[in-house]
């Protein structure tokens, strides 16, 4: 018989420790919510007014990356920060105009910087620090395969500073290399920041979530929407093209695994040709009404409102059964999915993994951690309103449109997040710290729903709202809006919450129900919160693992520990994780303790080979962060 040991985690347990508020924080809560400016400036103008009190030296520099005409007579101008000529990676900051006069500015900027901006390491030294810390077989540059998810190139690090905190701002900066490595073996994309003088590695990104035609109509036989009408690209008599060059600068069309479009023989697109089954034309079609909701519906042309092109793949990885999708930073590519799972390509998928596009072009949400959770959301949000849009009769809260086995539960719930231990408050009950992006998404999810269909009664607290609803789409207008034009790539959720209220004044027009309405909302979930200034706040993560035929050997597994938080971890402070087989009170295996500093932003990563042994079909293990003075350990 074969013998299968899983682990299952208990991770992002977190130690909040509060401290004094830095000089450097203090100038970001002074700017980063302006309602009221002393002097009545311009947008060319505020920095040269405000430079000297946001600690900008003559060695930053404010460039202006966007402007973008608003609503009700609003103009907004998207900054972004340099310093000695290099990117301050994660900070923008906004400018909202009326009349010739900045009425209100919010974002993220990096004060008082003052930093050796030579590196030390070469860029080729740090990537082999980002190759040591993936740990891969094989690199998608060294690969020969077919496959086209991935860039094939082999990566040139790009320096920039960061705070070590990212995604938040601490005043604990860095000069750093950005490198996007992709792996073929295992098949996978992280992003990670490598310390320019001595590769220590503070964040790590997941990366993958991730001609000249006639266009003629087509029928295109989809596997969960029925036989519908599409535009196909007839390139020559018995060629046609799944390509529809009437939406985008390039077209619009759904390629195979290795690039190349799918193809028949007539404009007739059916289930019985070879891989169609896999969700190809349901691709086109989703895409297809993705590209025209987002122009009738959001003032949004294309992947960048530039008229680019929405691309799709599906056969992802080839013939594997791969239960995901994902945006690469190029295109959406669809898993097949498996016998309870069918191909991914459904409204509320496409329209999500797209969103994940725009957000590049947007907001440039980070993927980690609030922002990521917000970004995940905003993705959600996209993808629910597209559902509803072309399919409401099938509509519902849950993310399930693709599952073909009734025993299988949906994927989340947007509307009671806790059914699928996500949290429905911030920092309450299932909340944590540095989680899976797709746990705190949570809190915006249903920020949205309370949104669109209203709510009375009580939250996690107790505490009892009165929401009117504002519409499905109408909400999800509003927080598109609200990305476009107000989110910093480091966002989190309490600078999400002060930037929907600048966007409130301006979308609903000084309405004060509207606005106090959007409060009531943001209450129910939580927010806003106060926060420290300056914490210790440390987080525990580890691998899961399948091990085959292992009885009688140990389990090879780790733990990551990461400091989240604004101050560095000492050794003198004494934590220590515990490793548990079961959950909190059950048989204690060993306690690691955590014997050397973690600065600000760092992980480190302790080894539990000869701990766990195979003894059983399976084991829970649970990971325990702990300090001496915890009588409760997270």
């Amino acid at each position: 018989m074969t013998r299968i040991f899983a682990v299952y985690l208990l991770i992002s347990s977190s130690i909040l420790v509060s401290g004094q508020s830095s000089q450097k924080y203090s100038m970001v809560n002074s700017f980063q919510y302006m309602t009221k400016l002393d002097t009545r400036v311009d947008h060319s103008e505020f920095f040269g007014r405000y430079a000297e009190e946001m600690g900008l030296s003559k060695q930053d520099d404010m460039t202006m990356a966007r402007k973008q005409e608003g609503v009700n007579g609003y103009t907004h101008y998207k900054y972004t920060q340099s310093y000695s000529g290099i990117p301050v990676y994660g900070m923008s900051y906004f400018l909202h105009e009326k009349d010739g006069e900045v009425k209100t500015a919010n974002g993220l900027f990096a004060p008082k910087l003052n930093l050796n901006t030579t590196p030390t390491l070469t860029a080729e030294e740090a990537l082999n620090f980002a190759k040591n810390q993936m740990g891969a077989k094989q690199y998608a540059w060294e690969s020969d395969s077919k496959q086209a998810m991935v860039d094939k190139v082999k990566p040139h690090p790009e320096l920039c500073i960061i705070d070590r905190a990212l995604t938040r701002v601490t005043g604990h900066y860095a000069l750093v290399y950005r490198i996007d490595l992709y792996s073929t073996v295992p098949f996978d994309g992280k992003q990670y920041f490598v310390d320019a003088h001595n590769g220590n590695i503070y964040k790590t990104i997941p990366l993958l979530e991730n001609r000249c035609c006639t266009g003629v109509p087509g029928t295109c036989e989809t596997r969960f929407y029925g036989t519908r009408q599409l535009i196909v690209d007839s390139v020559s008599t018995n060629n046609y093209l799944l390509l529809d060059d009437t939406r985008g600068e390039e077209g619009l069309g759904v390629v195979d695994f290795d690039g190349s479009f799918f193809s028949s023989e007539s404009a007739v697109f059916d289930m019985e040709n070879d891989g169609f089954l896999k969700g190809a034309m349901d691709a086109h079609l989703c895409t297809t009404r993705f590209y025209d909701a987002l122009l009738e519906h959001f003032d949004w042309e294309g992947i960048d409102n530039n008229n680019g092109s929405l691309k799709i793949g599906v056969f992802a990885q080839g013939e594997e059964n791969l239960v995901n999708a994902f945006w690469n930073g190029e295109q959406v590519w669809i898993g097949n999915g498996n016998c309870n799972v069918g191909p991914l390509a459904t409204m509320e998928v496409v329209g999500h993994e797209f969103m994940h596009g725009i957000i590049d072009y947007t907001s440039e949400l980070i993927y980690a951690d609030e922002s990521g959770a917000i970004n995940e959301s905003l993705a959600d949000v996209m993808g629910h309103a597209l559902e509803f849009l072309e399919d409401e009769s099938n509509f519902s809260w849950e993310l399930n449109s693709f599952i073909l086995n009734d025993n299988i539960e949906a994927f989340r719930v947007m509307d009671n997040p806790k059914l699928k231990e996500s949290p429905a408050l911030y920092q309450g009950e299932f909340w944590e710290d540095g989680a899976n992006v797709h746990i705190n998404s949570s809190i915006g999810n249903l920020l949205y729903v309370l949104l669109a269909d209203g709510r009375q009664g009580a939250n996690e607290l107790g505490d009892n709202y009165n929401i009117s609803g504002i519409g499905r789409i109408e909400a999800a207008q509003f927080l598109f809006y609200v990305n476009r034009n107000f989110l910093a790539p480091g966002s989190g959720y309490n600078e999400y919450y002060d930037a929907s209220l600048l966007a409130a004044e301006e979308w609903f027009d000084g309405d004060q129900l509207a606005i106090d309405n959007l409060n009531a909302a943001w209450g129910y979930v939580g927010l806003p919160t106060n926060t420290p200034d300056d914490l210790k706040d440390l987080s525990v993560d580890s691998n899961g693992f399948y091990i085959e035929c292992g009885f009688g050997s140990y389990a090879s597994t780790w733990v990551e520990i990461t400091n989240e938080g604004a101050q560095d971890y000492l050794p003198s402070e004494g934590a220590s994780v515990r490793v548990v087989e079961g959950f909190a009170g059950n048989q204690f295996l060993v306690e690691v303790p955590l014997d050397e500093t973690i600065l600000v932003g760092e992980t480190i990563r302790i080894s539990l080979d000869s701990i766990l042994e195979i003894q059983d079909d399976a084991i829970i293990v649970s990971y325990e962060l702990q300090y001496p003075d915890d009588s409760n350990p997270d």
